[in-house]
């Protein structure tokens, strides 16, 4: 369960999950020579999208069933 009054997003898991998708292989978009100008040097901001489009990801699943939970500026 996450708890939403901690800074969870800080957590190495979710670090490691964001660094496996974006640069992991040499087709990843980080290391893609079209796309790396957004990706290296890796902004917080952009950490902190990731980790929240995770949390939202995990959210549609928290009860058990998948609940469509809106990706919105105000709910993240």
């Amino acid at each position: 369960m996450v708890d939403d009054k901690k800074s969870w997003f800080t957590r190495m898991k979710v670090l490691d999950l964001i660094y496996h998708q974006f640069f992991f292989t040499t087709n990843s978009l980080g290391r893609q020579p079209t796309t790396s100008q957004y990706f290296q040097p890796l902004a917080p901001q952009t950490l902190a999208l990731a980790a929240a489009a995770i949390h939202c990801a995990l959210s549609e699943y928290a009860s058990g069933k998948k609940a469509t939970v809106m990706f919105s500026q105000n709910e993240y």
